[in-house]
């Protein structure tokens, strides 16, 4: 990990997301790039290049104040800021676009960033730029919700991760949850869950089959043995692990098993549906994100690569028993 990306409006929640930036940063000597995005068309005067040069000497003045802070405002001093931080400000019609742009242009290896967890009817009409750069990135994502992390006023946001939950649906793109799972633990020390959702599947009465039919203990059992397996090698990192299977809807049951350990970040893939398809299919990730107490970091998985992953598995499979 070399580049963070933390975009910032100014809110708590983003001084939040800036908290964890720093404790990553300081974990793997990343730089962070702080970019506030101005939603506007930009003029022709600002396609001029800004030297990091002339943008260091006044960083610690924007992000810190001589006022004090008012009831409520969260703030980290500058002493904590790691001195390679550089900020920036983007003009783009769109915020999201413009992080976008940003992450791709200097290759962000995560964004960092805070989420207003905006539900019902405020959110159709304004839409969640954290939810359209979770599905759109081309890195993973940590989502930051208002209320991650401890605040001490002496030292700021400390945020802490003893317990890391990582939910994976046993598709190709489970490796690429359990290597980031493992490389978060790796840095604070933390321990790992692994969390497998059997989904419960209801058929209609005309198909004369009914859901007893399906023997989910059975299969409970083999998705166990499944992730056991793959939990081998975190085991052998250090890295203490276990491993939790239920039958249950992926997004309710893994909000529950959130609620009942209380992990201090969750780990989740996404396959970035945008458009009719995410609106039919709905989309696990988006769910966890808007309601989970805390971090959320998602991989974003193509696919169209899933099913290339599992189609060479098969053939692979069928080659090896001639």
């Amino acid at each position: 990990m070399r580049e963070i990306l933390v975009p910032t409006d100014g809110s708590n929640t983003a001084v939040r997301a800036l908290g964890y930036a720093i404790a990553l940063a300081k974990r793997t000597d990343a730089r962070i790039h702080i970019v506030n995005v101005e939603e506007r068309e930009p003029q022709l005067s600002e396609l001029v290049s800004i030297q990091e040069s002339d943008i260091l000497a006044n960083l610690h003045a924007d992000l810190s104040s001589d006022e004090p802070p008012v009831d409520g405002e969260l703030r980290i001093e500058a002493e904590h800021i790691p001195d390679r931080t550089v900020q920036r400000t983007v003009v783009c019609p769109s915020a999201a676009r413009g992080i976008l742009t940003y992450a791709g242009e200097h290759d962000i290896d995560v964004v960092v960033m805070g989420t207003h967890g905006r539900s019902g009817i405020q959110r159709a009409m304004m839409g969640s730029v954290a939810e359209e750069v979770v599905r759109k990135a081309p890195c993973p994502v940590l989502s930051v919700c208002p209320n991650a992390g401890e605040v001490d006023p002496a030292a700021g946001l400390r945020p802490h991760l003893d317990r890391i939950l990582a939910a994976v649906d046993l598709s190709p793109a489970t490796d690429l949850v359990l290597d980031q799972s493992a490389r978060i633990a790796e840095l604070f020390d933390a321990d790992v869950e692994l969390l497998h959702i059997v989904e419960r599947v209801t058929l209609p009465p005309a198909y004369g089959v009914g859901a007893s039919s399906l023997n989910n203990e059975a299969i409970e059992e083999r998705a166990t043995r499944d992730l056991e397996k793959r939990a081998g090698p975190l085991g052998e990192r250090g890295i203490e692990t276990s491993v939790h299977v239920v039958s249950g809807h992926a997004s309710s049951s893994i909000l529950e098993r959130i609620d009942e350990t209380k992990p201090d970040l969750v780990v989740l893939g996404t396959h970035g549906f945008t458009g009719v398809k995410r609106v039919i299919l709905g989309s696990v990730a988006e769910q966890v994100l808007r309601r989970a107490p805390c971090p959320v970091l998602t991989t974003r998985t193509s696919h169209r690569e899933d099913e290339k992953a599992a189609g060479k598995k098969r053939v692979t499979s069928t080659s090896g028993g001639d």
